[in-house]
């Protein structure tokens, strides 16, 4: 497999997956995993839900682009 992407930005990106993957596991199903002590209530259950959609829509976005291999180019933009 040829990619017009650089192996090192390919590896870079698999990290970055990695850690925005563990992120939204911790927001959704054990906050104290990144935020130790916190205590999960209707308060701060918004913000931490925030956090975790926002990682999930970033993961989602890494795995578009890994599979695509197109520099450049956004999915929504052909």
């Amino acid at each position: 497999m040829t990619t017009r992407i650089p192996l090192w930005i390919n590896a870079l990106q698999v990290l970055i997956l990695a850690i925005l993957s563990f992120q939204a596991y911790a927001c959704y199903f054990n906050p104290g995993l990144i935020y130790p002590g916190v205590v999960v209530d209707s308060a701060n259950a918004k913000m931490i839900y925030v956090l975790a959609g926002r990682d999930t829509g970033m993961a989602v976005m890494s795995v578009v682009a890994l599979a695509m291999q197109r520099p450049g180019s956004t999915p929504l933009r052909s």
